[in-house]
């Protein structure tokens, strides 16, 4: 008989004792019938039946091996699709050599340097010797979908779209590379989906930083839409960074796991267990083009609860508190938020400050929550190219040759307006948000408005 574990209730967490090591439940499975239970520890992962409160261990093979099949838990299979079909044909792939390679790489370097990673440039290099980088039509002749570019872990070869021969796409994957393909273990540990998301936040950093956007229905104070599969991933490394004090890069590149030991030692293993497989399931689910607003809501909140709650512990006196709340308003700028004023960290705020209030019993008058300003939250050249494509879509089907076109741009309290006149007839005015356009009835003054310059590109189309 298959061994009977007890369940373990740990606050929100559920946790079993198998082989001297705590496994925590992550997931729930239906396969061939059959309701599986999937528990993973900081190492090793279990497969159980439920038994009443309690679970049963499942030992058949081919029942686990169809659970991970269906479910994409195969370590090894998508960390870094190291199990890449057997694609050589020299008219599909071209391999970068020579003083191309090295220019990809020297620009890298040069890249990198400005991050403060703390590693020598030559170390970096050497590390990078024995790499191969090669051009690719296809990559789903790989057995890669979803992506236009690939790091290969077991061949030390970057694949990369020939359509997307760009710095940042070769930044990202060079960061893999410098992690290198003797590391699984480590990658284990810390899980792919915190890898991509540490290695696409400092590509974002490197390149994309400067500018804030919205994508998918919520507002990033970087620019979301350059940032490919992993943008909720990337959000979540930097609040990690941000929480730890830790240069995270610097951490993958060394293979140096010691930031997890100091994070689940401070806010608790599950909570670094169940952090690191919503992260994975995030990288997979943006593989199969899945929406993850609910999983990415859940990791947020979880964060800001866990981490805190248990920083609210070293609240003693006015001067900590202050400290706390000052440190509590900055993690804004790290979230990913659905209003600008980020209701939800303002309600846990508000509800921290009362709780403060009355463990010092003083009034905390001069602490107040304030929505911190996101880098460039409307962005010119993003708002424009909306406004124009809402303008293409009218001639489309209405514009005859000879008509006279205007198109313009309003702000108004932090607001963005398009609108659109042919012949000097206005024929729309809409207010566009984080979510879209839609029609509004303001009205602007003529020196309200900036009129879009339509570029020869946009002329063609219209």
């Amino acid at each position: 008989m298959n061994k009977l574990l007890k369940r373990i209730v740990n606050g929100e967490f559920i946790n079993v004792v198998y082989n001297d090591d705590i496994y925590l439940l992550v997931d729930e499975f239906v396969c061939d019938k059959k309701h599986i239970i999937y528990f993973n520890s900081l190492n090793n992962e279990l497969f159980c039946y439920k038994r009443g409160k309690d679970f049963e261990v499942i030992e058949e093979e081919k029942l686990i091996e169809k659970v991970k099949d269906e479910n994409g838990l195969y370590k090894d299979e998508y960390l870094y699709h190291s199990k890449f079909k057997n694609m050589n044909t020299p008219s599909n792939i071209t391999e970068i050599t020579g003083g191309e390679r090295k220019l990809i790489i020297e620009k890298f370097l040069d890249e990198i340097e400005k991050l403060n990673v703390s590693i020598p440039r030559q170390e970096l290099f050497n590390k990078l010797l024995n790499l191969r980088i090669k051009r690719i039509n296809k990559l789903r002749d790989l057995g890669i979908f979803g992506a236009s570019s690939a790091y290969h872990i077991r061949s030390n070869t970057i694949y990369v779209r020939s359509d997307e021969y760009k710095d940042n796409v070769f930044f990202h994957e060079l960061i893999h590379a410098l992690t290198g393909k003797d590391s699984f273990a480590f990658n284990t540990l810390l899980g792919v989906g915190l890898i991509e998301g540490i290695a696409e936040s400092k590509t974002i950093e490197a390149f994309h930083k400067n500018v804030s956007s919205s994508y998918n229905g919520y507002e990033y104070n970087f620019d979301a839409k350059n940032s490919r599969l992993y943008v909720e991933n990337a959000a979540i490394a930097s609040q990690l960074e941000y929480i730890l004090g830790e240069n995270l890069l610097k951490s993958l590149v060394s293979k140096d796991s010691k930031f997890v030991e100091k994070f689940y030692r401070k806010y608790g293993l599950n909570t670094f267990i169940s952090l690191r497989y919503e992260l994975n399931k995030m990288y997979r689910n943006n593989r199969r083009q899945l929406n993850n607003n609910d999983r990415l809501d859940r990791i947020q909140d979880m964060l800001l609860r866990t981490v805190f709650d248990k920083e609210f512990e070293s609240v003693v006196d006015e001067e900590s508190a202050i400290k706390y709340f000052d440190t509590l308003n900055t993690f804004g700028l790290f979230r990913v938020r659905k209003d600008e004023e980020d209701s939800l960290l303002r309600d846990y705020f508000n509800k921290k400050k009362e709780e403060c209030s009355k463990k010092l019993n003083i009034s905390l008058d001069s602490v107040n929550y304030e929505p911190v300003q996101f880098k460039n939250k409307f962005l010119s050249n993003e708002y424009n190219k909306r406004i124009l494509v809402d303008a293409k879509s009218y001639f489309s089907l209405n514009y005859k040759p000879g008509d006279r076109v205007k198109i313009y741009k309003a702000n108004r309290d932090g607001k963005v307006y398009g609108l659109l006149y042919v012949n000097d007839e206005l024929i729309f005015k809409k207010e566009y948000g984080l979510n879209g356009s839609s029609k509004t009835n303001i009205d602007f003054d003529m020196s309200e408005l900036e009129e879009i310059e339509i570029e020869e590109e946009h002329k063609r189309q219209i």
